[in-house]
Parts: structure tokens; sequence; C-alpha cells
């Protein structure tokens, strides 16, 4: 799942590839990972000139990734909705 968020960051993949989906995907928004896929603050949308569609599945009663973010000690997750 947050490797698919990270590739819908990607600067080029998101005009070659029309969605995204994943399901129970974590994402995290640590601004020290700076690396080709990382992009600090990524927003997918504002990569493209369109909108790109991601569709995420997740159930509410997860224990291992919460579906309200939230999860790490470092509190570097974002929530889903």
């Amino acid at each position: 799942g947050g490797l698919v968020g990270l590739l819908a960051c990607s600067p080029s993949l998101p005009r070659r590839i029309s969605a995204f989906a994943m399901a129970s995907g974590e994402f995290y928004i640590d601004a020290s990972l700076t690396g080709p896929l990382f992009g600090a603050g990524c927003q997918p949308r504002e990569l493209s000139e369109k909108k790109i569609p991601i569709t995420e599945f997740h159930g509410q009663n997860d224990s291992i990734i919460a579906y309200d973010g939230d999860n790490s000690p470092a509190s570097n997750t974002i929530s889903i909705p």
C-alpha cells in the first residue's frame, strides 16, 4: 500500500498510469525521506495536469495499520479519509 502511494508521487508514473489502488496502506509523512520516490511533502494531484484516482481499501478494525493514522510512535502517518 505505502509503495503505491510513493509511486503515485513519482513525477513520471502518474502520466503513464491512469489510477492507483492499494489495500491497507500506511502512508508516512516523514520529510527526512528524500530518495527519488519520496519527494518531501508529496501531493500526487499537484504532479499532474489531471487528478489522479486513488482507491484505498481499509477496514476500521485493523489493529496493525490504523484507519485514522497515528499508529506510529513518531506520529508520522496520515489518516485514510
